[in-house]
């Protein structure tokens, strides 16, 4: 009963209907945002009366598409066609495979229908076929008066290692949707901090926890003024504080730890500090939306005959502000630690500007096995160009039978087949 349920799971048919199901679901799960509120799908998806509607929230939230690939089904769905694709490797590629290697020796002559090219010749040469058969590298095997020789068995390798390469993808996957997380955390220049902010895990995670600390955080403008790179000096700390680990990560230039990686995705500002009669003070930033850059607006108090109030606005992280007035007049653009005097012998210095850099924390523990996988991929679709051909030769009387066949290639294979009748070459 279990030999028929696995010859089952084997089928063709089987596992193409299972992967029409993963690709579909896949695709739904595309077009379906996910792990959104349940407000956001009770607006999106609302129940239309008198109408038919076939994807509503409720719909949704039953089956679980807001969270598809984290679903008990679709995992179970995944197994199933790893289940498959095992079967069929194990039930056909390998007995084929061990076929494919067998030494099949042709002992009737109604067997030549087997081959795709079927020539007779004298006797006289038979041992030139067999010196053109080595010359051209194939395997030559010998019983009595029948010889069989292949080449390019490894063609018949390619089928079984794209079953491997696809259950290392599918198991990667499984393993990263169960036990990954991704977290994000805006963190200000010199503060230490844990993970927190976990955007998305599996339900098996274990949040692996390390104390870090942005050492400094620095940016790179082009001829143009515009962000060129963005950088971000980050330890990894001990429980103590001591340090483990120090790089400067950037965009596309993560830091990797412990199987944890840190991703530079984001930068702010976050607040100025002012010296304001040899005492500092620090005065939040805030950026103003609906311009075509990035823009921070501060206020700093005053409180002479002449100003109630300075503004200044932050365009970038050299160190240079654009100071207008209480009533919004353009003054000058000072730089930090300019001295700004006032009338009632009040003395500002811009001293600093406080910055933030966005991090993307990320555990993927299946990436390898995904890597490895479509690294194997690839590696097959190389093997599935190389041709397995075959040919037998058959010496009876005073003739000379000679038989072959091959997978793919054939009118390559054909060229072989008639340069191995050309026996005036040799």
């Amino acid at each position: 009963m279990t030999f028929r349920f696995f010859k089952l799971l084997a089928d063709l048919k089987v596992a193409i209907l299972l992967l029409l199901f993963i690709i579909f679901f896949s695709i739904l799960g595309s077009i379906i945002e996910q792990e959104k509120a349940i407000d956001f799908y009770k607006n999106s998806y609302p129940i239309i009366e008198n109408t038919i509607n076939i994807i509503n929230y409720k719909l949704i939230l039953f089956f679980g598409l807001d969270h598809i690939f984290k679903t008990v089904w679709f995992t179970s769905l995944l197994f199933i066609f790893g289940a498959s694709l095992i079967s069929c490797t194990f039930l056909q590629q390998f007995p084929s495979l061990d076929f494919s290697r067998s030494l099949n020796f042709l002992k009737t002559l109604k067997q030549k229908q087997l081959g795709n090219f079927y020539k007779e010749l004298p006797d006289n040469n038979f041992p030139f076929i067999l010196e053109n058969l080595r010359n051209q590298n194939f395997f030559i095997f010998q019983e009595q008066n029948k010889f069989f020789a292949y080449k390019g068995i490894i063609g018949r390798v390619g089928p079984i290692i794209v079953h491997l390469s696809i259950i290392l993808i599918l198991f990667g996957s499984i393993i990263a949707a169960l036990t990954g997380f991704v977290a994000q955390e805006i963190v200000p220049r010199s503060e230490i901090f844990y993970i927190q902010n976990v955007i998305d895990s599996g339900n098996f995670n274990i949040l692996k926890q390390c104390p870090a600390r942005v050492n400094d955080f620095w940016i790179n403008y082009n001829s143009k003024e515009l962000v060129s790179q963005f950088y971000s000096n980050i330890s990894i700390l001990t429980t103590m504080g001591g340090e483990i680990k120090n790089l400067t990560i950037s965009v596309n230039k993560p830091l990797e730890f412990e199987g944890l990686t840190w991703y530079q995705t984001d930068w702010d500002l976050i607040a100025i500090r002012v010296k304001i009669n040899d005492i500092f003070y620090q005065f939040p930033l805030t950026q103003i939306l609906n311009t075509n850059k990035k823009l921070w607006i501060s206020w700093i108090p005053v409180f002479s005959d002449s100003n109630k109030d300075i503004i200044l606005l932050i365009e970038s992280l050299k160190g240079t502000f654009i100071k207008y007035n209480e009533a919004g007049k353009y003054e000058k653009i000072i730089e930090i630690g300019e001295i700004l005097n006032f009338s009632n012998n009040m003395t500002i210095i811009p001293a600093d500007i406080i910055s933030s850099t966005g991090l993307q924390i990320k555990l993927d523990p299946g990436i390898i096995y995904i890597y490895i996988g479509f690294g194997l991929l690839i590696l097959s679709s190389l093997f599935s160009y190389v041709s397995y051909s075959r040919i037998w030769v058959l010496k009876k009387l005073d003739k000379v039978k000679i038989i072959g066949t091959t997978t793919r290639s054939k009118y390559q294979f054909e060229l072989e087949f008639l340069k191995l009748l050309n026996l005036k070459q040799i």
